[in-house]
């Protein structure tokens, strides 16, 4: 989708912006979509069980997806013609 706005190699200036080794927002992101996907469409089970999320692994994920956000609120502002 940055790509769409002019945004070209959208993973390494993510990275640079919010100040993470390279290549971690990525993983990061897709950590995000596979746990998205398991609670979608498997109602978050591990075996028989549902899994566990606690309140502190939410708020860190908040807060990487807070700063995913604002990066590309950046970039996308420095790709403006």
């Amino acid at each position: 989708m940055l790509s769409l706005v002019g945004v070209t190699d959208w993973a390494t200036k993510l990275d640079k912006e919010r100040g993470v080794p390279r290549g971690e927002t990525q993983e990061f992101l897709r950590r995000i979509t596979l746990r998205r996907n398991k609670i979608a469409h498997e109602g978050d089970r591990v075996g028989r069980g549902r899994a566990t999320l606690d309140v502190s692994e939410a708020r860190a994920d908040l807060q990487d997806l807070e700063s995913v956000v604002r990066a590309i609120q950046v970039v996308t502002e420095r790709s403006r013609p």
